[in-house]
Parts: C-alpha cells; structure tokens; sequence
C-alpha cells in the first residue's frame, strides 16, 4: 500500500518521470521545395505588415485555391513604386515553396514583378537563409525551433 501512494505522488510530480517539453524533430515542411539560381532573383525589398488577405475559390465554391495574396503595409521599401498598402501574390504549401505570414508581425519581403503584380515565394524570402544548413545535412530533419519565422 505504501508503495502504490508513493507511485501516486510521484505521478503528480512534474520534476519525475520523462521531459516532453524537449524539443522534437520533424520532416522539413521545405525539403521538396526546389529553387533554382533563377527562381532566388527578385526586383524589390520591402519591410511591411500583413493586414489582410486575399483568396480565391476553387471551381466547387468551397476549397481554396493554393495561390492566394497577402496585403502588407509598408513602412519601407527600395522601391519607389512599392509603397502604402501592397498586394503580394504566393503559394502556401511548403512542399511547393509557399509561405505564410502572420497577421501584427513585421517582414522583410522580397518580390519579383509580375505581369499581375508582385510575387513571392520561399526562394527568395530571407527566412530561408536563417535555416540551419544541418537540417539538410541531417536528411531534411528540422527542429521545431527552426520554424519560427521573424
């Protein structure tokens, strides 16, 4: 009996057992994105906050199509013409180069000008550069550490 109240006790002790606060290795999202010395050119440089977005339906009225935009407002840019608020085009999916931005936060964003406006992709945003070169050594494994973006 004593035993079984010391396993009790000990079970409510976060300071026993195994740490499942540490960090865990998963698949790089970005290990199938392929950018080629063509695809990491760009036109423009700009520092701006997504305020909102922008996407377009599928076909069936309910699914939404991978390519959508971001709206950014600029607080800098290198360009002249990219200034106040920026629509800028791009993918989601990480296995197809895509990116995300999160609503409040600050970027550094790098465009191509497009017949249709401004496009992004992970090939040319400097997150990428940030990434740890082991994470490819090591066969495509990231940390979740390595997924924050600033």
């Amino acid at each position: 009996m004593p035993f079984i109240l010391f396993l009790l006790i000990a079970a409510q002790d976060p300071g026993l057992g195994p740490d499942f606060s540490a960090r865990t290795q998963s698949i790089d999202p970005y290990l199938n994105c392929g950018c080629s010395a063509r695809a990491e050119r760009y036109d423009a440089e700009f520092l701006g906050t997504p305020s909102d977005a922008e996407l377009r339906l599928g076909p069936d009225g309910l699914s939404v199509l991978p390519r959508q935009a971001t709206i950014f407002t600029v607080s800098r840019s290198d360009d002249a013409d990219i200034a106040g608020t920026v629509k800028v085009w791009h993918v989601t999916k990480p296995e197809d180069c895509g990116l995300t931005f999160d609503y409040g936060r600050q970027y550094t964003v790098r465009v191509k000008k497009a017949s249709d406006g401004l496009e992004t992709s992970w090939c040319i945003d400097p997150r990428r550069k940030k990434r740890t070169v082991e994470s490819t050594q090591e066969g495509g494994l990231s940390t979740d550490e390595d997924q924050t973006t600033e």
